[in-house]
């Protein structure tokens, strides 16, 4: 795999007959490696894939790089039939392989190669059309509010006592994806109107 080393080591000319062909069932039975490629989350990617049967099985090598068929990183994971691959950079390929090694040191060819593109985080979500969710007066007249919008987005709550002139009451940072308001000046009003614009 890397500089041609990989070919020479698994090569049936450098070990005995019986070694040889035990060498070749053990390349066959790694084709059935990356029967599935997890979803990356964050910067991790999840690979997972069909155990080799053979007897002699020691491990799995996970080789992992950059470039297509370059692969500048190596993962011993033992026995294990999944490994989760951290701390990658978002906006760029990754290219993937597993081999198999036996008891007498003798690795396998590489699995097919499997790629996957870590997206760069995404883009916080477009503002949402808050919503009032309730609306009544307390026990002192005011008018007691409760707005549903985006965790994270600047509400201005404005209020009207005709419907043709509006004010500011009050602008929040929705932390939590609802924010309780009170209008206190709402109590000497015979009628108050209310929208909620968001930034």
């Amino acid at each position: 795999m890397r500089d041609g080393t990989r070919a020479a080591h698994t090569s049936p000319m450098h070990h005995p007959p019986d070694v040889a062909k035990r060498a070749a069932t053990f390349c066959a039975s790694i084709l059935l490696l990356f029967a599935t490629l997890a979803v990356a989350h964050a910067r991790n990617v999840t690979l997972a894939w069909d155990p080799n049967t053979e007897p002699d099985l020691a491990g799995y090598r996970v080789y992992y790089g950059t470039e297509s068929g370059v692969y500048s990183n190596t993962l011993d994971v033992g026995n294990a039939t999944q490994v989760t691959i951290s701390n990658l950079t978002t906006g760029i390929a990754y290219y993937f392989v597993v081999t198999a090694y036996n008891t007498l040191g003798i690795e396998s060819l590489p699995s097919e190669q499997v790629s996957f593109f870590l997206e760069e985080n995404p883009p916080p979500p477009p503002p949402s059309i808050p919503t009032i969710s309730s609306l009544q007066r307390n026990l002192y007249g005011a008018v007691e509010l409760t707005v549903h919008g985006n965790q994270g987005r600047t509400h201005h709550v404005w209020v009207s006592d005709n419907l043709r002139d509006w004010t500011i009451l009050t602008t929040v940072l929705n932390t939590g994806g609802t924010v309780q308001i009170v209008d206190t000046a709402a109590a000497g009003a015979p009628q108050r109107f209310y929208k909620i614009s968001v930034e």
